[in-house]
């Protein structure tokens, strides 16, 4: 793991509460879970993973508005290990892909990702984090690579954060206020 737990919500209602409702939309997405386990971290502003751990802010975890958007988390975080987004995004940026044509940007890719994920989790039927990624352009029966193309032509010329277009970090974030140039955890 990338971070340690610091606190330990596994017995708290509203953990609890939101891996019931978990289990109730997404059952699959339930079992890889419990199966990977949650890392309590303030390391992460909202929710992250590498790809195979799950790195929850507990603070952030507590404040969301009800145990609805607490699913949506957990679900949000598990469906980017499912669908290998870490993986493909670093297969992509290693190998080039991208590099001719647009280049590659990380965060780009993780919004893409996003739109993805919570346009599945909508459809399920958890409720949208506020200031996560939804638009009525991207689907859940999109692919990350074809948003990512889509996303990056709509996008300023100027690299984010005044790097080269190569953003080095790997792991999901989920805090889309540096996604895509607008505002996820989720």
């Amino acid at each position: 793991p990338l971070f340690s737990s610091e606190t330990d919500l596994s017995r708290h209602n509203c953990y609890v509460a939101a891996m019931t409702i978990l289990a109730t939309l997404a059952g699959a997405l339930h079992t890889i879970a419990v199966g990977r386990g949650i890392i309590w971290t303030s390391k992460v502003s909202t929710g992250a993973t590498d790809g195979v751990y799950i790195y929850i802010n507990p603070a952030y975890f507590q404040a969301l508005k009800n145990d609805l958007q607490r699913a949506f988390l957990i679900g949000h975080e598990v469906l980017h290990i499912v669908l290998s987004h870490m993986f493909r995004g670093k297969l992509f940026k290693d190998r080039g892909y991208f590099s001719q044509q647009l280049g590659w940007c990380h965060r780009t890719y993780n919004a893409a990702a996003d739109y993805i994920i919570n346009a599945m989790l909508v459809k399920m039927g958890f409720e949208m984090i506020e200031g996560g990624l939804l638009s009525d352009e991207f689907t859940a029966n999109d692919i990350a690579e074809e948003v990512y193309i889509r996303l990056f032509n709509q996008k300023p010329e100027e690299p984010e954060d005044g790097q080269q277009g190569d953003d080095s970090d790997d792991s999901d974030s989920d805090d889309d206020s540096e996604n895509s140039g607008g505002s996820d955890e989720s």
